[in-house]
């Protein structure tokens, strides 16, 4: 059995407690809404109680608070600081429903008072006590000061419904007092797991938001929209009533992969590792395995459910883009099913969301159920699976499949006829489970499997004339572009980091094939640095932008030699850029920049190359680029209206084909493009008037000539060669 479960490590709280004596209904049911004819789709897990029921945090993070469409309640987002499980990167645990009079006791301005403490939540409790030591108040003088609603974020008059919740956690001006002066900058209180919140009272619920990262975008990839509108509601619907169909319509149905049932997030704990507390009066009490699915998961009416969600190419769901539909029958692109000679064909989406549920017992003896899937392949290119969420049969290698466990054998027919099947061979994926009776019950759980069975092409306008042009690995790396840093902009003197959850899966052979052959799965990192330099006897800076790749997983040649494996969902960070001391950002080590001179034609070029102090090749792919020639890609795009954009590279030559300089150095050349969705859905690529080109030398580190040109050797570098280090410019 391959031992790479994903995921390990989970550790939550149980997000409530009822009260003894309540009676609860059961929850409503997280997922296609009945009788909406495949229109609408349930992203809440709701219950109803007749009493109160106590909301604990589920892990330690930043709160927000803010009303509910029931003026007796109010809503809260706790963003983890920490993220609680190991390969799921959540964004936001939303609870909706909880008292108002837990919080703000009347009005709208001030929260429970000093005073009241003694018979306050632990979370009033904990943010006055944070309160009180940000100010060096004494407890008489925190008696006679207030706590104004707004320090955590309620103020819904100054609040449009329009505004995104994430501009509020990473706001950077502090809010002031009733007279709008400020006390001291007060950030959203950060608490610890497990702290007493609030109480749910009637209809209450909970989202659980996956993560896509954690930076700012400046046009939504669904059209689906984390402002204060969705944050207010009394519970989450994706409605597709009022759309138009096509294209529109399922685009907006994407979004519905960011939602995860809360009966599969605690499902997902049910694993040797795994564990989920919650609060038995006075006591802390750990529930693991059959415990944890007997209190917790079979709350849920959903607890049974398997959430299988295929991602394709360009971190859409499988089959977005119809690349499949036409290598099978009736756009059944897709067979499912418990047993390997026992799966059912079926379009993909089969209801119109791109995520599968499958709840059916299996009969059998063993400790964990199975589902079986195929998928659609065009026989020529590169086939590859990996299972991000779920473990996949014992055949996989740190959870990837290759064409050899995927590629179908050739069959000759009697008549000497070839043939290959359509689709894909079986791909396993162990799901936990329980016995009832005779039968094993699926534990409810999340799965995203990622495929790539085909190859995408997009039409480049040639002088007048559409050519085809193959959509290579390298040109789904490098984005999201139309984005903004959270933690800094380009005028500050900082430098600072912010990641994309997007996941990519290709391998490196496809992109160098002097390279190893392995296989990857990776998120990006987008870096905001600067660079110091003299000119003129005085310290001038340059803005750069480094697109870089975060290797999350991989299978193949010593790939964990080359560079550590990165951790999905890490959080944006700026530190201070002092420029006498030129402390730009340097790649983790093993690795470093390593430089080297040529001349393009009659331009002199400062090369620049990944280095590592244990092997010559790192699995690591970055695109640098000047701050001015990356505004200049994000014009492009709002000027066509184009979403979930990467970079497109068109090589001067070819892609095997390197250019040989003066000094008989050998680079590749590129011309810049914008791989994008217009708004008709159709994939297109954006070329600038006037574009720049992009040099590489080793086909890892690609860079425009106005990016490299103050690029110095790593640090790492300097040190293999025991120079003495100067600081100075």
């Amino acid at each position: 059995m391959n031992n790479n479960t994903a995921p390990l490590a989970a550790d939550s709280y149980f997000f409530k407690e009822l009260i003894s004596g309540d009676v609860q209904t059961a929850n409503q049911a997280f997922g296609p809404v009945v009788g909406s004819e495949q229109t609408q789709y349930r992203a809440t897990s709701k219950f109803t109680t007749a009493g109160d029921v106590k909301a604990y945090a589920i892990c330690t993070g930043q709160v927000f608070i803010q009303p509910h469409s029931d003026t007796n309640k109010i809503n809260l987002i706790l963003r983890p600081y920490r993220q609680p499980m190991k390969g799921v990167a959540i964004k936001y645990f939303i609870y909706r429903g909880l008292k108002k009079i837990d919080f703000i006791p009347s009005g709208d301005t001030i929260l429970v008072g000093h005073s009241q403490l003694s018979t306050a939540t632990g979370f009033i409790q904990t943010i006055w006590n944070q309160l009180k030591g940000f100010n060096g108040w004494t407890n008489t003088e925190a008696n006679a000061n207030d706590f104004l609603a707004k320090w955590i974020g309620y103020d819904p008059t100054n609040q449009p419904d329009t505004s995104l919740i994430d501009d509020y956690f990473f706001m950077a001006d502090a809010y002031g007092d009733e007279n709008n002066e400020t006390l001291k900058p007060f950030e959203f209180p950060m608490i610890s797991k497990g702290t007493h919140l609030g109480n749910f009272i009637g209809d209450y619920g909970l989202d659980v938001v996956l993560s896509d990262g954690d930076y700012k975008a400046l046009k939504s990839n669904t059209g689906f929209l984390f402002d204060l509108a969705y944050a207010r509601a009394a519970e989450t619907v994706i409605d597709t009533t009022l759309l138009p169909s096509g294209y529109a319509e399922k685009q907006y149905r994407e979004a519905i992969t960011w939602f995860m049932d809360a009966a599969a997030y605690y499902g997902l704990h049910f694993s040797e590792k795994g564990k989920v507390f919650t609060m038995n009066g006075t006591n802390e009490e750990k529930k693991t395995g059959q415990t944890l699915y007997d209190e917790i998961v079979a709350q849920f009416s959903t607890k049974n459910n398997v959430y299988l969600h295929i991602q394709g190419h360009l971190a859409r769901s499988y089959n977005y883009y119809e690349s499949y539909s036409n290598l099978v029958e009736n756009d059944e692109v897709l067979k499912i099913g418990v047993a390997e000679d026992a799966m059912a064909t079926s379009t993909y989406p089969e209801n119109g969301w791109p995520v599968v549920i499958q709840n059916t017992a299996q009969a059998h003896s063993n400790e964990t159920n199975d589902i079986f899937l195929q998928m659609a392949h065009d026989q020529t290119n590169t086939l590859l699976a990996y299972g991000q969420v779920g473990i996949l049969s014992d055949k996989a290698e740190n959870n990837f499949l290759t064409e050899v466990q995927l590629r179908p054998e050739t069959t000759v027919d009697q008549y000497g006829v070839t043939a290959v099947d359509s689709y894909c061979k079986p791909i396993g994926i162990v799901v936990p489970a329980i016995e009832d009776n005779s039968d094993k019950l699926n534990v409810a759980s999340y799965l995203k499997l990622l495929y790539i069975g085909n190859q995408l092409t997009v039409l480049e306008d040639a002088n007048g004339t559409p050519e085809e042009k193959v959509i290579k690995p390298i040109d789904t790396l490098f984005g999201p572009i139309n984005i903004l840093q959270r933690m800094a902009q380009a005028n500050e003197d900082v430098v600072s980091v912010c990641f994309s959850t997007k996941t990519g899966l290709f391998e490196t052979k496809r992109i160098d094939s002097n390279g190893p052959d392995n296989d990857i799965v990776s998120q990006t990192r987008i870096i905001h640095n600067k660079l110091a330099f003299l000119q003129n006897s005085e310290i001038s800076l340059r803005n750069t932008i480094l697109y870089e790749t975060d290797l999350l997983n991989g299978s193949g040649e010593s790939i964990y030699l080359r560079n550590s494996p990165g951790t999905v969902g890490a959080m944006a960070k700026s530190y201070p850029f002092v420029k006498e001391e030129n402390n730009s950002y340097q790649l983790d080590k093993p690795l470093f920049f390593r430089t080297k001179r040529f001349t393009d034609y009659n331009i002199s070029v400062n090369g620049v190359q990944i280095k590592s102090t244990i092997r010559d090749y790192p699995n690591k792919f970055i695109l640098g680029l000047e701050s001015s020639e990356n505004d200049q890609l994000i014009s492009l795009i709002q000027n066509n209206g184009a979403i979930n954009t990467s970079v497109f590279l068109i090589p001067f030559l070819s892609e095997e084909s390197p250019f040989v300089s003066l000094e008989n150095i050998r680079y590749y050349k590129f011309q810049i493009g914008v791989l994008g969705e217009a708004s008709s859905g159709i994939l297109e690529l954006y070329k600038l008037e006037d574009a720049f080109s992009v040099y590489s030398l080793d086909q890892a580190l690609y860079f425009t000539s106005k990016f490299s040109e103050f690029v110095q050797d790593g640090l790492a570098d300097i040190l293999l060669e025991n120079v003495t280090i100067d600081k100075t410019l």
